[in-house]
């Protein structure tokens, strides 16, 4: 009961902390990818009509944290609209640009204000999306903490009678198995909850949390699974003995 109730704890300690970042993050306009060449273009209208030749653009845009990225720059007429090209290694910093467009004639003047989104992977998550990994992630967890129960309460010694052995525990190979399955969730959750909050949630603190934990966990994935695959024939070939042993009525008490 101890362990449903533990499990139900992180499920909506998880509902809660992802879900409202998960809303927040679907509504997106102008969307690019970190790290790639992004054409801003914007079009100049003028009592109803696009701007003339004479009209000259300028923009000023702002990193997520303020910081200005463009100061002023004059934008490229391209007839229907005025285009800027900001460089890829620019783009270094997810979350949301502001950006300001002045257009003028010496005459006549106006301003436009719009905001675009960058994101590690050039997507934002949505709500149904996000409903799809939330639930996975939750059936994750459901089967690791099912695995992870099965190994501690199955049972690893072979049955006795009062200080002898009296039969070989086959259970045990279960117990064994059990445990590495249960490393292999954990693995797949830690992989699973860094993709979710680099890609997907803008995260940085957790994803790169998450990142290191899912490389720790991946490279002990091979001694781990020597330690299992060693325990493994190890027990099965003390079994064998013994069960020889039990056939021949020796009495066993290791």
């Amino acid at each position: 009961m101890k362990n449903k109730q533990i499990i139900f704890g992180l499920s909506i300690f998880l509902f809660l902390f992802l879900i409202p970042l998960i809303n927040a993050q679907e509504e997106s306009g102008l969307l690019f990818r970190e790290l790639e060449e992004a054409d801003l273009q914007v079009p100049c209208i003028f009592n109803g009509s696009t701007c003339d030749g004479d009209y000259i653009c300028n923009i000023t845009t702002s990193y997520p944290n303020t910081i200005l990225l463009i100061n002023n720059q004059v934008m490229t007429n391209q007839s229907s609209f005025y285009n800027y090209t900001i460089p890829a290694n620019s783009l270094n910093a997810s979350g949301t640009y502001s950006n300001i467009v002045v257009c003028n004639d010496g005459t006549f003047a106006g301003i436009d204000r719009f905001t675009f989104e960058v994101s590690p992977t050039g997507f934002i998550l949505s709500t149904s999306q996000g409903i799809i990994y939330f639930l996975i992630l939750i059936l994750s967890l459901g089967l690791f903490g099912l695995s992870l129960i099965g190994a501690i309460k199955i049972p690893w010694a072979n049955p006795r009678d009062d200080e002898r052995i009296i039969g070989v525990n086959m259970l045990k190979y279960g117990k064994l198995s059990l445990w590495f399955v249960s490393y292999i969730f954990l693995v797949w959750m830690a992989w699973l909850t860094w993709n979710i909050s680099f890609g997907f949630l803008n995260f940085d603190v957790a994803s790169k949390f998450f990142e290191v934990i899912f490389k720790i966990l991946l490279a002990l994935t091979f001694p781990v699974f020597t330690i299992f695959f060693v325990a493994l024939v190890v027990n099965f070939l003390t079994d064998k003995k013994l069960k020889k042993a039990l056939e021949r009525g020796l009495v066993v008490k290791f």
